[in-house]
């Protein structure tokens, strides 16, 4: 059986968490996650940031947002 790690509802510095995007790929890496997806409020802000880093870091990326209404 395959398994993967995935979170799917993530925060940066992009939204309301004191990590940069990069720094939030780093910390998942670290982690063993293989799939992350960002899901800052209201943007796509940090998504440029998440996308490089999760590609040098081989990780799956899945750009998202939250939205508040």
């Amino acid at each position: 059986m395959n398994v993967l790690n995935a979170d799917l509802h993530c925060h940066s510095t992009a939204s309301d968490v004191t990590l940069a995007p990069a720094d939030v790929w780093r910390r998942a890496h670290a982690k063993g996650v293989d799939l992350l997806a960002l899901t800052d409020h209201d943007g796509l802000l940090g998504s440029a940031e998440a996308a490089s880093e999760a590609a040098d870091l081989g990780l799956r990326f899945v750009p998202g947002v939250g939205i508040a209404v």
